[in-house]
C-alpha cells in the first residue's frame, strides 16, 4: 500500500527579515519582530538554516542577562515563542544537520525553555531565571529532545536554540508528541508549511492576503544564495512544478511590506513493483530457527526502479513499516541479510522508499522454517549369489531394501519424513514420482549404488540424500567329489585322516576360504553343529575301508558350496611289536676270523610267522631286504632267507620286512623286524705279562687269578675262566693250573680259556662260546736302590706349613735318572695306594714329622721306600697389626710428614703392657719400604728417610716394614704393613666483615648478618680459644671465650684458634667487626618542596644532625640511592625508606599526598579507573573542578570532591579528548590550573 504525506495547511510566519541568514530571532531584547523572537506553531514544525560561524551577519551569542541554566555558552542563538492552544504535555524533537532534508554530518545543538508567562514580551529577560526554567540540554548531541509538563491553554513559552558546534547546517524544531498543541493565530504567514510532494503532481501556492495590493514570487538561487524574482508571477497564487523554496512578498496600499517563504520539495513515488515471495529455509539442528537473506525480495520489490533511488528496508510489524523515517530509534531489521526469526512462519513488512523516506509503500511476505531430514548412512547390503534366475554365476539376486530404509530413518520421526530409494543420484536429488525403486530389487549391476532421498513431507526441498551399495558375492568354485586315500597304520582298516588335505583337491582359492567338515550333506548346508566332525585333523574313518564325509566351503564373504569326500583305507602295516631274532656264534669260516662277527644264518621261518598277523584272504606279498632304501625301490630282495650271510652288518643285521597289497600298491608294511644277532666269543682282550719284582731275580711265586680282570676287561657277562700251560690244554679244556704257582723258566708262558655261562650253571656248555687264544708270560724283575734324604726345614707365622717334597728327590735317587717318586702320609697310604696329591704344595700340620718316600724304577716299574723328615720353625712374635701413624695435614691436602722408626716399638710389642711377648730391635735388621714386593724381596728400594717421611698417596697409605733375624741359621724374616692417615685440619670460615649495630649512645642492638660470629664447628669435637687482633698468639686471648661462637662488644679484629681433640690437628681464621648506627625516626622527614600539578613533583628527606649514621634512601618499591631528594614523583601516595649503609634496619617516611590529575580513566565496568577526579592534600584545598569537551562545552561541575564517570545527564559519551579547569588553594593562595585527560572506553 501507498502512504503520502498528507498536504495539512501549516502556518509558520516568521516575521519581516532582510536576509535568509537572519530567518530566525537572534536576542531576546524584551520584543518581537527584527531580530527579536519569531512566533512558533508546532503543526508541522520548521526548518531553517542555523547561525554560523561562516556567516558574517549571524550574533555570534546570546545577550548577558538570562539565566541560561546548563548551557555554559550560548553560541549563535535563534529566539521562539509560542502559545498554548490546547491544554496538556508537549514534547518537542530539535536536532540540526548539515543538508536541509536531514542527511549530511549531524551537528551539536542545545536548547533552554522558559515559562510559562502572560505575553510573549514581558519575559525578556528579567524573567528568564532559573525559576521559570522548563527544559535545558547540554547535551553533545545532534538530536535533543525538549519537553514543557502540564501546559495550560493561553501561556506563552520562550525557547533559545544553540548552534554549539558553529557549522553550517539547518535546524529542525518540531513537536513529536503530548496531548498539548500550539496556538497558530500567532503567525502572520500566508503561504503555510513547507511541503513534501510525493509524485509529480503540481502544487498552487495561494498567498493571497487582505489588503494586499501587489505580489510578487520569487525563488531561492542555490548558486548565488538570494532569492530570484519569477517574472510575470504577480498574481496571489503561484503553480510549482519543481523542487524550490518559494517566497512570496506583499504590499499594502501604504508600502508596507511582508514576506513569507515555503520549501516545495517533490519527491519520486515508489512502488512494490512485484510482490515479495515467501522465504523458506531448510533447519538442519531441529530448533525451528534460521538465518534468512531477506535482501533477496529487494531485486523483486524495486524491479526496474532506480536502486540509487530507492532503498527497500524490512520490519517486523506493518507500524514500524509506515513509521519508519530512517532516524535513529525507528524500528527496522539492522540486518536483513543474517536475519533469524523470531517465531514460526513469521511475517516480514518492506518498505521501499526515497532516500530521505518520504514517500514510501509497504508490502509482507513470510519466513518458514522447515526441518532437514538427516539422511543416516545404511550398511551397504551383501547378498550371494543364487539360482533362483536360472544361474549361481551371473552376480544377480534379488534384494530387500526395506531394511536400509530404516536405517536411513534412525530415530527421526517417520511421519514427517518420507525415504525413496533411486538407481542414480540425478534421480534423488530429482525427487521425481515414478523413478522411485521398490523395496523388492534385482540388481542390474555387481557391484551397483542405490541412492537414498528423505525429504521433508511437508517441503520437498528439505531433504537430504546418501547412498549404498548392493553387492552380489560368488559362490566359491569346487571340485564337487574327491578322495583322500590312508594307508592302514595297523590291521583294523580304520585310519585317522587330516581332512583338511582335501581343501585344495576341493578349491583351487582353498586359502582364501574357510572350510568345515560334516558327516552329511545336509548337515554342511545347515550348518548342523551336531554332525559337525570338530576335530578334521584327526578323523577315523567311521567304517572300515571306504567311508564318506562332506565338507562346507565358504568363502571371505559367508558364500559357500558343499563337496563329497571318500575316504578309502589300506590295510598292510606290520605291528611295531613283531620282531624276530636269529643268533648263531662268531666263527673263523669262510674268513678265519672269529671276532668280525659275520656268522650263516637260517630265518626262512619267519616268512609264515608274518602272514598269520593278517587276516586270511588277503592278497598280501612278503619281501626282505638289508635296507631301507632296497625296501622301498623293490631292489636286491635277500632271495634265500635259509642261506644268508650278515657280511653288510657284522654282530647283528636288522632286516626290513616287506609286505605289499597285491591290489593297491599305494600302501605296504614295512620295517626293521628281523634282527640277525652273531654272538661274539670272549673279548680277545690282551693280558699284559704278570711281572714281579723281588730280590731273587729269576724266581717268584704268582697267584694267576689276579689276571682274571684283564681276561674280563669290560665284559659284563658270566665267564668262566681257567690258565693252562699249553693252548692245547685251554682249547680242550685239560690241565688247568689250581692255586698259587711258581715258574719254572724266566720268562714262562700261560694259556687262557675263557668261556660264557650264560645259563649260570658253573659248567660249560657246548652251545655256550668260549675262546682259548689268549696267553701272557711270568716275568720277575729286581727292585730299585734308594738313599735317604736330609731334612725339610721352613719358616713360618704357624703350626700349618706349606712343604715341596720334590726338592730332596736328586738326592734320594743318586745318579739314577730312571725312577719315578710318589709320597705318602703313612704305611697305610702307601697300602691302599692313596699317595700325597700335590706334593709341591704339600701342607704340613705338625712341627715335624716323616714322609714316605716310593721311588719306581721306570724301567722295570719295581718300588723301593726312604724316610723324608719335615721341620718347621715357627716366626718371632711380631705385632702384624701395628696401630695407623697419624699428622695432621700440611698446606697441601691430604700430605703430610711421618716418623715411620715409630712404629718399629708398637711391631716389636715395646708399647703394650705386657713384658713377656717383647722382642730387641738390636735383634733384627730393619728396613722400610713403601711397595710391599720390594719388601718382600728384600732388595736395595729402601725409604731413605724414615724419621721424615712425606706420604706419597693422599689422605691414606700403606708403607712396609721388612725385620731380618740377625740370629746364625734362622732365615725367617716378616714383612709387615704400617697404615699411614693424614688427618685434615678443622675446616670452618667467618664472614669478612660483621656488622654491630648501635645506638646514637653505643648502645648494642644487634650483631649482622648474624647475632654472634659463628664457627660452624661442633664444641665436643673440637676445642676452642678467642684472641683480640688477627694474631693467635699469647697474651692475647680473650678471657673465657672458648666455645665455638663468639659475641664482641666492640669494633675491631678478632681471631680465633680451633683444634680437633681427637686429632689435635688446628686451624685458625679471622673477622673485622664493623660499627654501624641505624636510622631514628625522629631524626627524619619527607618534604614535598614541589607545588601540586607540578611538571616535576620533588620530595626531600630532611636528616636532623643526631642523625650520625650514613644512610641510604628509596621511594617505593624504587632502588636505593644516596642522595634524599626524588624528583618526578607521581600523584597519589608514597612511602620513603631510609636504612644505614651496613643495613642494621630501616624505617618508613610518609610522603604528602602528590596532587596531580589522572591522565586517563576507562569506565567499563571492570571495576579499575571507573571515575576521575582530584584529591588535594593538607597543604593543598580543591574549590571546584569542571569538565569541558574539545569544543569548550562543559559537561560536569564536580564541586570540591566530586568524581565524573564519563555520562552526560545519564548518557555514556565516548572515548576522546576531555578537558577541566580546577581551582585550588595552596598554602593559603586561590590557584587554577586547566589540562585534558581521555576517556577511554
Amino acid at each position: 500500500m501507498i502512504k503520502r504525506i498528507p498536504k495539512l495547511i501549516l502556518f509558520l510566519c516568521l516575521f519581516i527579515y532582510t536576509s535568509l541568514s537572519v530567518a530566525q530571532g537572534s536576542v531576546c531584547a524584551d520584543a518581537i519582530g527584527d531580530n527579536g523572537a519569531d512566533p512558533f506553531c508546532s503543526a508541522t514544525g520548521i526548518v531553517f538554516p542555523n547561525c554560523n560561524s561562516a556567516n558574517a551577519d549571524c550574533v555570534g551569542s546570546s545577550e548577558v542577562g538570562p539565566n541560561y541554566g546548563c548551557l555554559d555558552t550560548q553560541p549563535f542563538p535563534a529566539w521562539y515563542y509560542l502559545q498554548i492552544d490546547d491544554t496538556g504535555a508537549l514534547t518537542f524533537r530539535i536536532s540540526q544537520t548539515a543538508n536541509e532534508d536531514g542527511t549530511g554530518n549531524e551537528l551539536d545543538v542545545d536548547f533552554i525553555c522558559y515559562g510559562p508567562f502572560p505575553d510573549p514580551v514581558s519575559p525578556c529577560t528579567a524573567q528568564l531565571t532559573a525559576a521559570n526554567t522548563v527544559d535545558c540540554s547540554y547535551l553533545p548531541d545532534a538530536v535533543e529532545t525538549m519537553n514543557i509538563p502540564g501546559a495550560t491553554a493561553g501561556e506563552f513559552y520562550l525557547v533559545l536554540i544553540t548552534n554549539f558546534s558553529q557549522s553550517p547546517g539547518f535546524i529542525n524544531f518540531q513537536q513529536t508528541g503530548g496531548t498539548g498543541s500550539t496556538d497558530c493565530s500567532i503567525l502572520e504567514a500566508t503561504l503555510g508549511p513547507n511541503q513534501d510532494i510525493c509524485g509529480s503532481d503540481p502544487v498552487v501556492l495561494d498567498g493571497e492576503s487582505d489588503g494586499a495590493v501587489r505580489y510578487e514570487w520569487s525563488v531561492f538561487n542555490e548558486t548565488t544564495m538570494v532569492f530570484d524574482v519569477i517574472s510575470g508571477e504577480t498574481a496571489p497564487t503561484y503553480t510549482v512544478t519543481t523542487t524550490g523554496r518559494y517566497q512570496l512578498l506583499i504590499e499594502d496600499i501604504d508600502g508596507n511590506t511582508e514576506t513569507d517563504e515555503i520549501l516545495i520539495t517533490f519527491y519520486p513515488e515508489p512502488i512494490v513493483a512485484n510482490p515479495p515471495m515467501d522465504l523458506m529455509l531448510c533447519d538442519d539442528d531441529g530448533n525451528g530457527f534460521d538465518t534468512f537473506d531477506l535482501t533477496q525480495n529487494s531485486p523483486l520489490i524495486i524491479g526496474g526502479q532506480d536502486p540509487l533511488e530507492f532503498t527497500v528496508t524490512y520490519h517486523f510489524t506493518q507500524e514500524d513499516a509506515e513509521n519508519y523515517r530512517g532516524a535513529a530509534g525507528d524500528n527496522v531489521i539492522a540486518d536483513p541479510d543474517n536475519f533469524v526469526n523470531t517465531v514460526a512462519d513469521q511475517t516480514i513488512w518492506a518498505r521501499i522508499g526515497g532516500t530521505n523516506q518520504i514517500c514510501f509503500e509497504v508490502t509482507s511476505f513470510v519466513l518458514r522454517v522447515y526441518q532437514n531430514p538427516v539422511a543416516n548412512v545404511p550398511m551397504d547390503i551383501e547378498l550371494c549369489d543364487n539360482d533362483l534366475d536360472g544361474s549361481d554365476t551371473n552376480g544377480v539376486v534379488e534384494f530387500d531394501l526395506s531394511n536400509a530404509i530404516t536405517e536411513v530413518f534412525g530415530t527421526q520421526n517417520t511421519t514427517d519424513f518420507s525415504v525413496s530409494l533411486y538407481e542414480s543420484q540425478v534421480d534423488a536429488d530429482a525427487g521425481v514420482s515414478g523413478t522411485e525403486l521398490p523395496n523388492t530389487y534385482t540388481n542390474i549391476s555387481n557391484p551397483q549404488t542405490i541412492y537414498v532421498r528423505i525429504e521433508n513431507v511437508s517441503e520437498q526441498s528439505c531433504y537430504e540424500t546418501t547412498s549404498f551399495r548392493l553387492i552380489v558375492n560368488p559362490l566359491p568354485v569346487i571340485s564337487p567329489v574327491v578322495s583322500l586315500l590312508q594307508c592302514d597304520d595297523d590291521t583294523d582298516g580304520i585310519s585317522l585322516f587330516n581332512l583338511s588335505e582335501a581343501n585344495i583337491l576341493v578349491s583351487g582359492n582353498s586359502i582364501n576360504e574357510t572350510f568345515t567338515y560334516y558327516l552329511t550333506e545336509i548337515a554342511a548346508i545347515n550348518e548342523d553343529v551336531t554332525n559337525q566332525i570338530v576335530d578334521f585333523t584327526v578323523y577315523p574313518n567311521p567304517t572300515p575301508i571306504n567311508s564318506t564325509v562332506f565338507s562346507r566351503i565358504e568363502t571371505n564373504n559367508g558364500c559357500f558350496r558343499t563337496a563329497q569326500i571318500d575316504l578309502v583305507v589300506s590295510a598292510t602295516q606290520i605291528p611295531a611289536g613283531f620282531n624276530l631274532v636269529y643268533n648263531e656264534c662268531d666263527t673263523t669260516d669262510v674268513d678265519d676270523d672269529d671276532a668280525n662277527g659275520i656268522a650263516t644264518f637260517d630265518f626262512s621261518s619267519a616268512t609264515s610267522q608274518v602272514e598269520a598277523l593278517y587276516p586270511p584272504g588277503q592278497s598280501l606279498v612278503v619281501t626282505y631286504y638289508e635296507n631301507l632304501a632296497d625296501a622301498l625301490a623293490e631292489e636286491n630282495e635277500i632271495v634265500d632267507p635259509s642261506n644268508h650271510r650278515n657280511d653288510v652288518s657284522p654282530f647283528a643285521q636288522d632286516l626290513y620286512i616287506r609286505v605289499d597289497d597285491g591290489t593297491d600298491n599305494e600302501c605296504l608294511g614295512l620295517g626293521q623286524h628281523i634282527r640277525l644277532e652273531v654272538d661274539p666269543l670272549p673279548l680277545n682282550n690282551p693280558v699284559s705279562d704278570f711281572v714281579l719284582c723281588s730280590d731273587d731275580p729269576n724266581r717268584a711265586t704268582f697267584d694267576l687269578t689276579e689276571k682274571d680282570s684283564e681276561v674280563t676287561g669290560t665284559q659284563t657277562e658270566v665267564l668262566l675262566i681257567s690258565y693252562h700251560r699249553t693252548e692245547a690244554e685251554a682249547n680242550n679244556n685239560t690241565g688247568a693250573i689250581v692255586g698259587a704257582f711258581t715258574n719254572q723258566t724266566n720268562p714262562q708262558t700261560i694259556w687262557v680259556r675263557v668261556q660264557f655261562d650264560e645259563n649260570n650253571n658253573g659248567v660249560g656248555d657246548a652251545d655256550e662260546c668260549f675262546r682259548s687264544t689268549i696267553s701272557f708270560d711270568l716275568r720277575v724283575l729286581g727292585n730299585p736302590v734308594l738313599t735317604d734324604p736330609d731334612p725339610i726345614v721352613l719358616c713360618s707365622d704357624q703350626v700349618n706349613t706349606v712343604y715341596d717334597l720334590t726338592v730332596r728327590e736328586t738326592q734320594i735317587s743318586g745318579s739314577a735318572t730312571n725312577i719315578t717318586f710318589t709320597y705318602y702320609e703313612s704305611q697305610n697310604d702307601v697300602d691302599t695306594n692313596n699317595p700325597i696329591a700335590n706334593p709341591t704344595t704339600y701342607t704340613s700340620m705338625m712341627l715335624t714329622s716323616d714322609i714316605i718316600v716310593v721311588g719306581r724304577d721306570d724301567d722295570n716299574g719295581c718300588v723301593s721306600d726312604v724316610i723324608l723328615q719335615l721341620q718347621t720353625i715357627l716366626y718371632d712374635d711380631f705385632n702384624l697389626t701395628p696401630n695407623p701413624l697419624e699428622t695432621c695435614e700440611l698446606d697441601e691436602a691430604g700430605i703430610g710428614i711421618f716418623d715411620l722408626t715409630t712404629a718399629t716399638q708398637d711391631i716389636l710389642n715395646l708399647n703394650d703392657a705386657d713384658g713377656s711377648n717383647d722382642l730387641n730391635a738390636s735383634d733384627y735388621n730393619i728396613q722400610y719400604y713403601q711397595i710391599e714386593e720390594d719388601a718382600q724381596s728384600g732388595n736395595t728400594a729402601t725409604i731413605a728417610f724414615p724419621s721424615s717421611y712425606q706420604n706419597t698417596q693422599e689422605s691414606n697409605q700403606t708403607i712396609y716394614i721388612r725385620f731380618d733375624p740377625l740370629v746364625s741359621g734362622n732365615d725367617c724374616f716378616r714383612v709387615v704393613p704400617v697404615q699411614l692417615i693424614v688427618n685434615e685440619l678443622p675446616d670452618f670460615t667467618l664472614e669478612d666483615d660483621y656488622v654491630l649495630c648501635l645506638e646514637n649512645d653505643g648502645t648494642i642492638i644487634n650483631l649482622m648478618p648474624t647475632d654472634v660470629i659463628d664457627t660452624g664447628l661442633d664444641d665436643t669435637v673440637y676445642d676452642f680459644q678467642w684472641y683480640a687482633g688477627v694474631a693467635t698468639t699469647a697474651g692475647n686471648e680473650i678471657p673465657g671465650e672458648t666455645g665455638s661462637i663468639y659475641s664482641p662488644t666492640a669494633s675491631g679484629e678478632y681471631s680465633v684458634l680451633v683444634t680437633n681433640i681427637r686429632t689435635t690437628c688446628v686451624s685458625s681464621a679471622s673477622t673485622v667487626v664493623i660499627e654501624s648506627y641505624p636510622p631514628r625516626q625522629e631524626d627524619f622527614t619527607a618534604e614535598l618542596i614541589s607545588g601540586a600539578f607540578s611538571d616535576n613533583a620533588t620530595v626531600q628527606v630532611i636528616v636532623a644532625d643526631e642523625a650520625i649514621g650514613e644512610y641510604e634512601y628509596r621511594l617505593d618499591n624504587g632502588d636505593w640511592q644516596t642522595s634524599p631528594i626524588f624528583t618526578r614523583v607521581s600523584r597519589g601516595e608514597h612511602v620513603i625508606y631510609v636504612r644505614d649503609v651496613r643495613m642494621c634496619s630501616e624505617i618508613e617516611l610518609p610522603v604528602e599526598f602528590i596532587v596531580d590529575y589522572p591522565r586517563y580513566f576507562t569506565p567499563n565496568g571492570d571495576g579499575f579507573h571507573e571515575t576521575w577526579g582530584i584529591v588535594g592534600n593538607d597543604n593543598v584545598q580543591i574549590n571546584g573542578i569542571q569538565i569541558f569537551n574539545r569544543f569548550g562545552k562543559l559537561l560536569k561541575d564536580l564541586g570540591a570532591l566530586g568524581e565524573w564517570d564519563g555520562t552526560y545527564n545519564g548518557n555514556l559519551l565516548p572515548s576522546s579528548e576531555y578537558w577541566f579547569k580546577v581551582r585550588y588553594t595552596e598554602s593559603g593562595v586561590m590557584k587554577e590550573f586547566n589540562a585534558s585527560f581521555s576517556l577511554i572506553r
